[in-house]
């Protein structure tokens, strides 16, 4: 017995979608089901910081606070597990996690990367600091009327290219260390 064309489409459909059904099914059974990191016994802290730079000659000094916190569990389906996340936010300002060095004329802002939450609350997997431009770890600008999310952000070329695009010099940077954590 022979089927028809139509029929084998119906056929091969059907299996593609099943298969499709229990792939989805098998990935979010890893991420639910899945190990979690273990969770840090601290979970916030404060970081005080000083950030001297210069503009046009003229000196500035930012002193304020990095508030970090753990912020739970996120999973994706690219790595199929479970990993923390972090938060970050200045006291001064609890809507901005970078620090603004310089707004421009043209409505660009000029930003500071200070160091991730994670590093600061002495998670182990978290990045370093960059050690071609430690203490300073970068820096980025937005556009007028953009948010600072890293899909809005520039890179401004290094510490030469800051000095250069917008005259800042970055003199010193200066924040209390990281915590040792446990992860339980």
């Amino acid at each position: 017995m022979s089927l028809s064309r139509e029929m084998k489409i119906v056929i091969i459909v059907i299996v593609g979608i099943i298969v499709l059904f229990w792939g989805v099914i098998m990935i979010l059974s890893r991420m639910l089901l899945g190990p979690r990191p273990p969770r840090p016994a601290i979970t916030r802290g404060y970081f005080d910081f000083r950030l001297e730079y210069e503009i046009d000659g003229e000196r500035v000094i930012i002193e304020d606070t990095i508030v970090a916190f753990f912020d739970g569990f996120s999973a994706d389906s690219g790595s199929m597990a479970w990993y923390p996340t972090w938060r970050q936010h200045l006291v001064s300002n609890p809507r901005e996690e970078n620090i603004l060095l310089l707004e421009l004329d043209d409505g660009r802002r000029i930003y500071y990367y200070p160091p991730a939450a994670g590093h600061l609350l002495g998670y182990p997997n978290e990045r370093e600091p960059n050690p071609n431009w430690y203490p300073f770890n970068g820096a980025f600008y937005v556009e007028q009327g953009r948010d600072t999310s890293m899909g809005n952000q520039r890179a401004v070329g290094g510490l030469d290219g800051l000095y250069n695009n917008f005259g800042i010099r970055l003199i010193s940077w200066e924040h209390d260390p990281p915590i040792e954590n446990l992860f339980e």
